[in-house]
């Protein structure tokens, strides 16, 4: 015990404990709120459909996929226009915003 004792508080000199800080990773600018509970209930209704097998689970998930990413899609767009719009009338700006568009599609292969 007393060893222990020793070795913790050597340990705690050299090496203090601190708690440990997570680095969240850059969220997308357009994931709302909204699309973030639709990827939950898209969760859960893969959940429920891997457990029943069901066709009309199967049914309900493949639907709602589509709604998730019709969603998806249309946040993107309206959060891209709304950048290119934006930087309509600053010629240096657009070329930044459509390089760092284009550069996002070549990163995502």
């Amino acid at each position: 015990a007393s060893w222990d004792r020793a070795a913790a508080e050597a340990l705690d000199r050299v090496v203090p404990l601190r708690p440990l800080t997570r680095c969240r990773s850059q969220r997308d600018p357009w994931f709302s709120e909204e699309l973030r509970e639709m990827k939950r209930q898209k969760l859960c209704l893969q959940s429920t459909w891997r457990t029943s097998r069901s066709e009309s689970d199967w049914t309900c998930l493949r639907f709602f996929i589509r709604t998730y990413l019709r969603a998806t899609r249309a946040a993107k767009c309206v959060h891209f226009s709304a950048l290119v719009a934006s930087a309509d009338n600053r010629p240096a700006a657009l070329f930044r915003v459509t390089r760092s568009l284009l550069d996002t599609e070549t990163r995502e292969d």
